[in-house]
Order: C-alpha cells, then sequence, then structure tokens
C-alpha cells in the first residue's frame, strides 16, 4: 500500500481547485480538516512504553466524519456487517 493520503492530494492541488472552482464553506472545513489531521496542526499526544519508556508523539486527529484516516476502522466494520 502507498504511503500517499487523501491530505497529500489535498495539499497539492486544492488551491489550483479553488481558482476554478467555488467551494461552500463546509466543504472548505472539511478539506482543512482532512489536510490537518494527524499532522500535529491539531496537537500531539505523546504515548510511553511501559517496558522501554520510549516515549512516542502522534499528531491528532481530526474526527471529521468524511476523514478516511479517522473512519477507517468504522467503516470497515460496517461494510463487514452488511
Amino acid at each position: 500500500m502507498s504511503g500517499l493520503h487523501l491530505a497529500d492530494i489535498l495539499n497539492s492541488g486544492l488551491g489550483n481547485y479553488r481558482q476554478h472552482h467555488i467551494m461552500s464553506y463546509q466543504q472548505l472545513r472539511v478539506c482543512q480538516h482532512l489536510q490537518s489531521c494527524r499532522t500535529g496542526q491539531l496537537g500531539y499526544q505523546a504515548w510511553q512504553c511501559d517496558s522501554c519508556s520510549e516515549v512516542q508523539q502522534i499528531g491528532c486527529s481530526c474526527r471529521d466524519r468524511h476523514c478516511p484516516r479517522c473512519q477507517g476502522m468504522a467503516t470497515a466494520k460496517w461494510v463487514q456487517k452488511q
């Protein structure tokens, strides 16, 4: 699986898209959430291993219902139920 995420696509092409298309406030807000998800713009969480005391910082998620990073597990469970 590729390391490319939807946020990478939005980061590279959203500016050009907005020059030629009108986006509603809600659409722009979702795009901004997707772009900032797990990047640190929303803050970090520090997790420490109980065994070796290694600390790892993880970017906070946007928790937007349209975000594949945040809702991927819920979507997979829903699809499996169907």
